[in-house]
Parts: C-alpha cells; sequence; structure tokens
C-alpha cells in the first residue's frame, strides 16, 4: 500500500498578517517540513488549530499501524509455538534428487506417485484444456496423457491417489464457478466415475471414506463421501491458499501459498482442523514459491512440483509424522 503523503500545501503567514514570502525560507521550510503544531509566535502550514489536530491524529494513526505490523511478525514468528506448532524450514531439509519431468508440461496443477509412477495435472489456459500426464518415477519420461474435463470445465486442481484411482477436480477457470471430480484408473487413466460440484475446487484428497476439497484460494473446504454426497463444508481458518492436499495417517497435509515468495505445508489435524506442524518455505532458483502448485508425501520423503513446464520436482528427506 502506498504511503500517507502530507495533503496540505498552504503558506505560512508571517507573524505581522503580510502576504507570505516567495521562495523564503518560511514557505520552502513548509513546503518540506511535516505540522509540529502552533508555537507562540505563528500558527504552523496547516493553517488553524483544527487542522493540526488532524495532522496530529494521522501521525497517532501511522504509529499505531507501525505497531500492529511489528505485533503481525512477532505473532508469525513465535505466536505459533506458543499454540503447539511444531514449526521446520524447507532449508533445513535434505534435498535428494531433482527429477525433470520429460514431456510436455503446461500450468502445473497438482502431482501424486507411487514405486512406478508419477501423475501430474496441468492446465493449456490458451487452448482451454486440461492434461493428465503420467511418468515415470525413475526416469521422468512420459508414458500417457489424456485430457479431463470438459470445454468449460478445462482446468484440473490438486490431486490425490488411492489404490486404483485417481481423483482430479476439474472447474471453469474462475472463481464461485463449478466443477467436476473425476475418478480415473490410475494405469489406464481411463474415467470410472464423477460427480458434480457447485463451486470451483482447487485442490482434493482421498480416504477410503471421504473426499475433501478447497475451492479457489482453499477459503472453503467441502467434504463428501465417495459417491459425492455433501457431508460437511467449513471455512478454512488458516491464511494459507492451499493448492494440493493429501491424506497421511491422522492428518490432512495441505501445502499452499500465503505471499508471492513464502508459503508451507501444514499438518492439519483431521477432523479438528488444527495446525500441529508447518513446514516454511521461500523460492526455488526461478523465483517460483516451493508450495505453488503440487505437493505429495509418504512416510520418507516429501515430493514438491512448483513450476510449469518444463517442470522439475524436488525430492526432500522427511521424516513425516502420521498419528498425533
Amino acid at each position: 500500500q502506498a504511503p500517507e503523503r502530507a495533503a496540505s500545501r498552504g503558506h505560512r503567514l508571517r507573524s505581522g498578517g503580510h502576504e507570505p514570502e516567495i521562495g523564503g525560507g518560511r514557505l520552502n521550510q513548509a513546503k518540506r517540513g511535516r505540522c509540529r503544531g502552533p508555537d507562540p509566535e505563528e500558527l504552523c502550514h496547516c493553517g488553524n488549530i483544527a487542522n493540526w489536530i488532524c495532522c496530529d491524529a494521522v501521525r497517532t494513526m501511522r504509529i499505531s499501524r507501525i505497531v500492529f505490523k511489528c505485533l503481525l511478525v512477532l505473532f508469525s514468528l513465535f505466536g505459533t509455538q506458543a499454540f503447539g506448532v511444531d514449526n521446520k524450514s524447507l532449508r533445513d531439509l535434505d534435498l535428494i534428487n531433482t527429477l525433470n519431468l520429460k514431456g510436455t508440461v503446461y500450468h502445473v496443477q497438482g502431482v501424486d506417485l507411487d514405486d512406478e509412477h508419477i501423475w501430474v495435472t496441468s492446465a493449456d489456459t490458451g487452448q482451454h484444456l486440461g492434461h493428465l500426464s503420467m511418468f515415470a518415477r525413475a526416469t521422468g519420461k512420459l508414458e500417457k496423457e489424456v485430457t479431463v474435463g470438459g470445454k468449460e470445465r478445462f482446468h484440473p486442481g490438486g490431486i490425490s491417489t488411492d489404490v486404483d484411482s485417481i481423483w482430479i477436480p476439474v472447474a471453469e477457470y474462475r472463481p464461485n464457478s463449478t466443477s467436476v471430480i473425476e475418478q480415473r484408473s490410475k494405469r489406464t487413466l481411463a474415467l470410472l466415475y464423477k460427480f458434480d460440484v457447485p463451486d470451483h475446487i482447487g485442490c482434493l484428497a482421498v480416504s477410503p471414506k471421504y473426499l475433501v476439497g478447497g475451492n479457489w484460494g482453499c477459503r472453503l473446504f467441502y467434504v463428501w463421501d465417495r459417491k459425492g454426497r455433501l457431508i460437511r463444508k467449513f471455512t478454512n481458518s488458516e491464511a494459507n491458499q492451499y493448492q494440493d492436499l493429501k491424506f497421511f495417517g491422522n492428518y490432512l497435509v495441505a501445502s499452499g501459498v500465503v505471499t508471492s515468495t513464502s508459503g508451507s505445508i501444514d499438518w492439519l489435524e483431521w477432523p479438528r482442523m488444527r495446525v500441529i506442524q508447518r513446514v516454511l518455505a521461500g523460492t526455488t532458483s526461478r523465483g517460483v514459491p516451493f508450495t505453488n502448485e503440487g505437493m505429495s508425501i509418504d512416510k520418507e520423503f516429501l515430493y514438491l512440483l512448483p513450476e510449469d513446464g518444463p517442470s522439475r520436482l524436488f525430492i526432500y528427506r522427511y521424516q513425516a509424522r502420521s498419528s498425533p
């Protein structure tokens, strides 16, 4: 936000009531200086006592804003520890591999993987096409690709897999719109089942009983059964705009951005949605937040796919907690 600037351009009057000095020291000082209030010999350049009081109020507001911002910074640094959140930094984790995906990837949205394959969703916003791509985990080579969604609902989101399926939200490319949730085969990528949702769903997690999705900016969470019946809808109390979600043990692990240069991976205790653990993240060498888009996790590793094509999968060694 642009800083406030002094608005008064009035000239100082000499104590004798004569015209203001053009080019004189008093006028130049008035233009450069701030309102300092009346003194025994002359009024300040605000012109009267009422304006001086207004200037003083503005200064007080400025100080209050500075104090408030300082308190926010202090809370972000120390407040989470006070509430039992275990904070870590991505910089402290071991980056064991950076895998280049060998194939066309558009605007990356989500990622999940198993021992053999990596599945990635991306959006070709120019052609209004959503893509689901399958890569070999060992080499990063593209093995299969299909389009998802349709003409209006072409924008896929963060994805999750279970034993045999990939669950993908595909939405219109605007907030407060509609989506279709697709269940596809992990091996053939063929469509198995789908249901409609009257909101833009941008990320999705799957468990044996439930599906959990977040809307545009993840301001709302939705919970459905695996047939698409809505069970619960509630507000996201965190500032993090989650982009990819995964169930991991008793936690919903959620990755997203807080600012244009920072984000975090949060361990949310399910179903209370209380943050238990947080990994703070910065940006890649391309200036993209590590938590910008795709994220997955298993018992030993944390996987991040933040960049559009040519995309890199960052693999960190991380002993993740799966239960309280």
